[in-house]
């Protein structure tokens, strides 16, 4: 599956907003995509994220081993004892900046 047939029936911008992330991301080195039916999984070393395209905005789902603070988060998940999902939803591109 190609990763762009996600956004097929979504709004323009939510593409957009994909395209801004992994252009933020390459200051991290090489990220490989994996495409899954509703997603896209990120990895550099392991796993760090997870795209999940709707309709009219994108939820991206930061791994990390701590939880974050931060205005954009809607929700945090503790997976494990060191392993946290720290969920964003972006409706612009706008909204990734560098302290994302």
């Amino acid at each position: 599956m190609e990763e762009k047939s996600l956004f097929l029936n979504q709004s323009p911008v939510v593409y957009e907003i994909y395209k801004t992330i992994l252009k933020e991301l390459k200051t991290i080195g090489k990220v490989g995509i994996k495409t899954k039916k509703t997603s896209i999984h990120l990895k550099n070393k392991t796993a760090f994220g997870g795209v999940h395209p709707k309709k009219n905005w994108l939820d991206f789902n930061l791994v990390m081993n701590h939880p974050l603070k931060d205005k954009r988060i809607t929700k945090v998940e503790q997976v494990s004892k060191s392993r946290f999902h720290n969920n964003f939803r972006f409706k612009a591109p706008e909204e990734i900046d560098k302290s994302f």
